[in-house]
């Protein structure tokens, strides 16, 4: 029973927070910057100047220490300097952002047959992922390794476009090893994604979030009484608020171990919640939206306890509830 509660109430609730990849251009730098500390991200500097646009500042970049792939991605943010606003975001799994700069690639540098897998295992979630927003991709390329060749190498490519943004994103995948005089070909083992406004864009930040998904009215009201539900210790009640096809998977008794884990993280903080922040999250080749709630009296940024309460898109009852706790204190 414990694998069924961890796999319907659980491990698919994907929060906000969750999020691989953000479409959301002309946002102001400050929102993308909160997103990365409440992943608890690090900052990472720079080591070389990239040839930009004019009025384009120099990215600002973080290793998403959360991601559970390996190698971690490294997000990067350009910005227009005049307003601050995102004009475009890349997203690099590379095994080459873990060396040192100076290091001297050799025949040794090469990656297994397994590891292969895993990459075009994340390269199809990701590719699942966009196309959910913004359709089929037009591909170049296979994931199928190359034949006879005494290496591993796999290339491809997808793109996507709409009026607003392009979306390019590709794997190069090779154990490819070669020396001839000055001239040295090495190994490559990458995934890269870039997301970019097709003109200048800027949102003002006081719109309401302007993405392919919205909040919706209906689901933030259920996800509230949910929440004061479950804060007041109404469980039949707020199982009444969960999905047929959740309940079909779990048994009450099942959701009430979820529940106990409210009160281990909640400490001395009161009932009263408000909702802290709310987006689009994707699983299994479908959209949900989650609305994560903190407790008033939490003044830690990002907050000490969240609560998760996930919908599929279109849909009034709750599919996935997650308490919570994040550990770092951020300032």
């Amino acid at each position: 029973m414990k694998i069924v509660v961890s796999l319907i109430i659980v491990a698919f609730t994907v929060s906000a927070f969750g999020q691989t990849l953000n479409f959301n251009m002309g946002r102001p730098f400050s929102e993308f910057r909160k997103l990365e500390l409440d992943l608890h991200s690090q900052f990472r500097a720079t080591t070389s100047e990239h040839m930009l646009a004019a009025d384009m500042a120099q990215p600002i970049k973080y290793l998403r220490i959360s991601d559970k792939f390996d190698p971690k991605p490294v997000v990067g943010y350009f910005f227009k300097a005049s307003d601050s606003t995102v004009q475009e975001i890349s997203y690099e799994w590379d095994k080459q952002n873990f060396r040192e700069r100076n290091y001297q690639m050799t025949d040794k540098d090469v990656e297994t047959e397994e590891s292969l897998n895993r990459f075009v295992a994340k390269y199809n979630e990701l590719k699942n992922e966009i196309r959910i927003l913004l359709g089929d991709s037009k591909s170049e390329g296979s994931l199928e390794p190359k034949t006879g060749l005494n290496y591993l190498h796999v290339d491809m490519r997808d793109s996507w476009e709409n009026d607003s943004i392009s979306v390019l994103m590709y794997i190069s995948f090779s154990n490819k090893y070669e020396a001839r005089g000055n001239v040295t070909i090495t190994p490559t083992h990458r995934i890269r994604v870039y997301v970019k406004a097709k003109r200048d864009i800027h949102v003002d930040p006081s719109d309401q979030l302007k993405a392919v998904f919205k909040a919706d009215e209906m689901q933030q009201k259920v996800a509230e009484k949910y929440i004061a539900l479950v804060l007041s210790k109404k469980f039949k009640e707020s199982w009444e608020l969960i999905s047929p096809d959740v309940k079909s998977k779990a048994t009450f008794e099942a959701y009430l171990k979820v529940l106990e884990q409210v009160d281990g993280f909640r400490g001395d903080f009161k009932d009263k919640t408000e909702l802290a922040l709310s987006g689009p999250a994707f699983f299994n080749n479908e959209v949900y939206y989650t609305y994560s709630f903190k407790f008033n009296a939490d003044t830690n940024s990002p907050p000490s306890v969240l609560l998760d309460v996930t919908f599929k898109v279109g849909e009034s009852l709750i599919t996935g509830f997650r308490p919570k706790k994040l550990d770092a204190k951020l300032n």
